[in-house]
């Protein structure tokens, strides 16, 4: 647990090798932040998001790493 952190500065995020978002239910909001963790992560992370009625595959779709969002 103490490794876990939490920010709302993209450039924290560079190093990590999983991002878990958690913005509110906004189509617009959660692919722009998609897009941004996408040029903010290193390649091989791994993207997570836990929509309640936004298909995962539309998310991973602003990544250029599909197959690397859950």
């Amino acid at each position: 647990l103490s490794r876990i952190k939490k920010t709302t500065q993209m450039s924290d995020l560079a190093q990590c090798d999983f991002v878990v978002e958690a913005a509110t239910e906004n189509i617009d909001l959660k692919l722009k932040i998609f897009s941004q963790l996408d040029a903010a992560v290193k390649k091989s992370a791994i993207l997570a998001s836990n929509p309640s009625s936004i298909s995962i595959t539309k998310i991973a779709a602003a990544t250029g790493r599909p197959s690397q969002v859950v």
